[in-house]
């Protein structure tokens, strides 16, 4: 019985790969791994929200089939993998969480993905089609996703202009998409738990404190934990560089990509001023 129920949840999904042996399944279940980066790209749940599943669960199990990503170790850039196929969780994590908690089985799906940055493009539409996010959550998201595709293209010929598409998509125009970027990339260098508040709005930062913190290199700033040491590093930096508080991205391949977009925008005064103050910065680098 509990094999129909799991071939059936494997055709449930014309994308999924079937699993022919019960052993298999269970294999499955017990070796598959959560990637910190992935995790990272759930929203997390409200006190309610966690309750309340928590709940569901206990009372009528996990309806819901978990999803896995079958892949090799140096796709999922794992180092030092002992085996030659890896299992990722994709969507789950919450239920997952509270299987263990209560001893509780689950049923899984497995899914192909191209690679890495696949993944959190699913993943990201997958949060962004949530119901009550945050407007930081929002912004965060559209500009993971910009983020996204911006680093899947590298080596490509810049052929589309990513931050219209975006802007299009969301209704938004395309400085919104940058801004949203580099406000992503500060974040990145807060502390998980520090993220998680500001994202939830437990935790007050000025947004753009947090973009300018998308200018200071990384080893200068990683895994900040109050808002004080963002605004302490964005004081230090600011002695450093005088592009620290400006538009300006201090990495030159940002700074590069950032260019292209500007030039494959729809010009109007201001984007042609900020146009030449990016190229005029890049001219300093080189």
């Amino acid at each position: 019985m509990k094999k129909d129920i799991f071939k059936k949840a494997i055709q449930k999904n014309t994308e999924a790969i079937p699993l022919s042996l019960l052993e298999t399944e269970s294999k499955i279940k017990k070796d598959f791994i959560i990637l910190d980066e992935l995790r990272d790209f759930i929203s997390p749940l409200s006190k309610e929200e966690s309750e309340g599943l928590e709940q569901d669960i206990i009372k009528d199990g996990i309806s819901d089939p978990l999803i896995i990503w079958e892949t090799t170790p140096e796709i999922a850039g794992l180092k030092n993998a002992e085996t030659k196929t890896v299992y990722v969780l994709v969507d789950g994590h919450n239920r997952y969480r509270i299987s263990q908690k209560y001893n509780l089985d689950f049923r899984i799906i497995l899914r192909n993905y191209n690679g890495i940055q696949e993944v959190k493009d699913s993943m990201l539409n997958k949060q962004l089609n949530r119901r009550n996010l945050t407007l930081e959550q929002i912004s965060y998201y559209r500009g993971l996703k910009y983020n996204n595709v911006i680093k899947s293209q590298e080596g490509l010929p810049k052929t589309i202009n990513v931050a219209f598409n975006l802007a299009k998509e969301f209704k938004v125009n395309e400085k919104t998409i940058r801004r949203d970027s580099e406000f992503a990339k500060g974040l990145s260098k807060l502390s998980p738990e520090l993220r998680q508040e500001v994202l939830t709005g437990k935790t007050k930062v000025n947004k753009s404190d947090i973009v300018n913190l998308a200018k200071v290199n990384t080893d200068e700033a990683q895994d900040l934990n109050s808002s004080q040491e963002i605004a302490k590093t964005i004081k230090r930096e600011k002695g450093k560089s005088p592009h620290i508080g400006e538009s300006i991205p201090l990495n030159i391949n940002d700074l590069e990509n950032s260019i292209r977009e500007l030039a494959m925008s729809k010009l109007d005064k201001q984007l042609c001023l900020i146009l030449l103050e990016k190229v005029n910065a890049l001219i300093n680098y080189l």
